[in-house]
C-alpha cells in the first residue's frame, strides 16, 4: 500500500505540473475567455502589426496592433454594447484614445485615432475650449454616452507616438485593469506562418553564437544560460512581431518557458528583466534570457533552477527551442552545448568596489554631494562594481563639467525609478529657474529645492546640468502673416519647436477668442480647425482682416508670442 502511494503521489505531481506548464504555455488558451461575445472592431480583414506583451524599450506591449493598409479613417465599431468611459488624448503614447467598458467585466481600448464619432467628439470639444486644453484625460459614468454593440465610435488614425496608421486594440479587466492578450477572445487575425529564429547565443563566459541549427558549441564559463531572438509575422504583413510561446529545453527537461497572456501595468518593467539587457545596451540586440534575476518575480515566466545550467564536470547537453504562435504554428530550433564548467573566477580587489544590495536603498554620493538614490526593490539583483582608478579620474572630471555618472551602471537593468539630485553650485542663481538635468544629452527637466535640482530616471545613463534660457520657435506651415489666405485651406498649421526642455503649454487666440491647436508631437506640428462644427458657438474666420496669436511657452517659462494677420 505505501509503495502504490507513492508512485500514484508522484504520478499526481507529474500531472499537475504538466498541467501548470500548459497553462502557463497557453495551451488553455481560451478557458475563461468569452469567445462569441466581442465583435470584430474593424470591418477589414485583421492583419498584426503589432503583437500583445511584445518586448518594447522598458515597457510590454500592451495590446495587439491591427494594420490599417497604411491608410487612417477607417470606421472603428464598438465591439459589444457599453459606454464611454473614459477618453484621453496625448501628444506621444496612445495619442487619441478611446475606452468603452462592457456589462461583461471587460474594457476594450482603443489608440492612435483620427478622430472620434461625432457624439463623443462633441462632447470632448466642448470639455477641451471649456478648460482651454487639448490633452486631457477624462472619465465618464454609464449614464452619459452609451453605444451598441456595432455602433461607430471612432476613425483610425496615426496620432501619439504611432510609427504609422493602425489600430492599437485592448482588452482589460475592467476591476483590475489588467491587459488580456485580445486574441484568447477570438479576434480573428489569420497566421499560417510559424515563428522564426533571428539569433540564439549561449552565454558563458562570454557570448558564443549559434550559427545554424544542429551545431556542436563548445564553451566555458561558472554557469551557462541561453539567450533567443525571434519574431512572428502574421497574414497580409511583414511586420516582426513578437512570439507568443518561448519554450527552451536541456535534455528533454524544462529549464524555461515564456508565454505572457496578461499583465498588470505596474509589472511591465519587468520586461527589463527578461531580456539579456547587456546585449540590449552594448548590441541593441532584444534577446530573451533563460536566466532568472533575484528578484524578477514576474509571474508569466517558468524557470527550473533559475534558467541555468550549474555542474562541476564537462557535459554534452542537447538543447531544443521551440516557438510557437497563437494559431500553433511551431518552429524547433536544436543544437549541441560542450560545457565546459569552471570554479568561480577570483575577482580583483585592488580597485575601489561598490555594492548595491537589491533588498534596500542604495545611495551613491558624488564630491560635490550630488546623489544618484536607487530605491528599493529597483534592482533585480545586488550589483558588484569595480572602480578602476582610471573610472575615478574619469568622475573627478566629469564633476567639475556638472556631469555624473555611476561607472558600468547602464548595463544594469531597473524595475523602478532611480532619483537623481544635483548640486546647483555651478549655475548662478538668477538662471536656476531655468535649470534643467539632462540624461545623455536629453532633458528630464527638473524640481529645484535650494541648491539642488531633482528628477527621476526610468534608466541609468550620464546626468548634468543644463541652461534654457531659449524660448521655442513658431514658424506657419501653410499660410503666410499679411496675406490672403488660399480658398480651399480648412486648417491653419504650424511647426511649434523647443530645443532643450520641451514644450509646456500652446494657445490660439483667433480675433480675441481662444480656439484649440491640436498638437502633433511627432511633428512638431499645432493644426487649428476653421470649419469647427462641434461647439455651440465656433470661432472662425471673418471676411477681411483676422488677428491670429500664438503663444508657446517651454518647461523653465520661456515664451514665445507671434502675431499674424490672416486675409479671407
Amino acid at each position: 500500500m505505501v509503495i502504490r502511494y507513492n508512485v500514484l503521489h508522484v504520478k499526481l505531481s507529474v500531472f499537475l505540473y504538466s498541467v501548470c506548464i500548459l497553462w502557463l504555455c497557453g495551451g488553455i488558451k481560451a478557458q475563461n475567455y468569452p469567445q462569441t461575445y466581442f465583435s470584430s472592431p474593424l470591418d477589414i480583414p485583421l492583419y498584426a502589426s503589432g503583437n500583445f506583451a511584445e518586448i518594447r524599450s522598458g515597457h510590454f506591449h500592451s495590446g495587439q496592433d491591427i494594420r490599417t493598409n497604411e491608410k487612417t479613417g477607417y470606421p472603428v465599431y464598438s465591439p459589444a454594447d457599453g459606454y464611454v468611459s473614459r477618453i484621453k488624448v496625448q501628444i506621444y503614447g496612445g495619442g487619441k484614445n478611446l475606452y468603452i467598458t462592457h456589462p461583461n467585466g471587460y474594457t476594450t481600448v482603443y489608440m492612435h485615432l483620427e478622430r472620434y464619432a461625432p457624439q463623443i467628439e462633441e462632447y470632448l470639444k466642448e470639455y477641451q475650449y471649456k478648460n482651454h486644453r487639448y490633452e486631457l484625460d477624462i472619465s465618464l459614468n454609464a449614464n452619459q454616452i452609451q453605444v451598441q454593440k456595432g455602433a461607430t465610435i471612432a476613425y483610425t488614425g496615426n496620432s501619439g507616438g504611432s510609427a504609422g496608421p493602425h489600430l492599437h486594440y485592448e482588452i482589460r479587466n475592467t476591476a483590475n485593469q489588467q491587459t488580456i492578450n485580445p486574441l484568447l477572445f477570438a479576434l480573428p487575425i489569420e497566421d499560417t506562418s510559424a515563428p522564426y529564429f533571428a539569433a540564439v547565443m549561449v552565454k558563458g563566459d562570454d557570448y558564443v553564437a549559434v550559427n545554424k541549427p544542429f551545431d556542436t558549441i563548445t564553451a566555458s564559463g561558472e554557469e551557462f544560460y541561453f539567450c533567443i531572438e525571434a519574431y512572428d509575422r502574421s497574414n497580409g504583413s511583414t511586420a516582426r512581431n513578437g512570439v507568443y510561446s518561448t519554450e527552451v529545453f536541456v535534455n528533454d527537461k524544462l529549464l524555461y518557458a515564456c508565454n505572457i497572456r496578461k499583465f498588470a501595468f505596474d509589472q511591465t518593467t519587468y520586461v527589463n528583466a527578461l531580456i539579456d539587457y547587456e546585449l540590449y545596451i552594448t548590441k541593441s540586440r532584444t534577446m530573451l534570457m533563460t536566466k532568472q534575476l533575484k528578484h524578477n518575480h514576474f509571474p508569466s515566466v517558468f524557470y527550473h533552477d533559475g534558467g541555468v545550467l550549474k555542474d562541476n564536470s564537462p557535459q554534452l547537453y542537447t538543447v531544443r527551442i521551440v516557438l510557437t504562435d497563437f494559431s500553433g504554428n511551431k518552429n524547433d530550433y536544436i543544437f549541441f552545448l560542450d560545457a565546459h564548467f569552471h570554479q568561480p573566477l577570483p575577482k580583483e580587489t585592488d580597485h575601489n568596489v561598490l555594492s548595491f544590495n537589491c533588498e534596500t536603498e542604495n545611495i551613491y554620493t558624488f564630491a560635490d554631494n550630488s546623489t544618484i538614490t536607487i530605491p528599493k526593490g529597483a534592482l533585480y539583483a545586488d550589483v558588484t562594481i569595480n572602480e578602476s582608478p582610471n573610472d575615478q579620474s574619469q568622475i573627478n572630471e566629469t564633476n567639475r563639467q556638472s556631469k555624473y555618472y555611476i561607472p558600468q551602471s547602464e548595463l544594469i537593468p531597473l524595475h523602478k525609478d532611480i532619483t537623481v539630485r544635483l548640486n546647483l553650485n555651478p549655475i548662478p542663481q538668477y538662471l536656476r529657474s531655468k535649470a534643467v538635468i539632462l540624461r545623455n544629452g536629453a532633458s528630464l527637466g527638473g524640481k529645484v529645492d535650494g541648491n539642488h535640482i531633482s528628477t527621476n530616471s526610468s534608466f541609468f545613463g550620464t546626468f548634468s546640468l543644463a541652461v534654457d534660457t531659449v524660448a521655442p520657435s513658431v514658424k506657419p506651415r501653410n499660410f503666410k502673416d499679411n496675406a490672403r489666405l488660399s480658398p480651399d485651406v480648412t486648417a491653419l498649421q504650424l511647426t511649434i519647436n523647443d530645443d532643450l526642455s520641451g514644450i509646456a503649454s500652446y494657445n490660439a487666440y483667433l480675433n480675441g477668442r481662444w480656439i484649440l491647436l491640436e498638437y502633433d508631437g511627432k511633428r512638431s506640428a499645432v493644426t487649428l480647425d476653421l470649419n469647427e462644427m462641434h461647439i455651440a458657438d465656433p470661432v472662425t474666420l471673418v471676411e477681411g482682416r483676422n488677428t491670429l496669436k500664438i503663444e508657446v511657452a517651454d518647461r523653465t517659462g520661456n515664451i514665445t508670442t507671434k502675431e499674424y494677420t490672416i486675409i479671407k
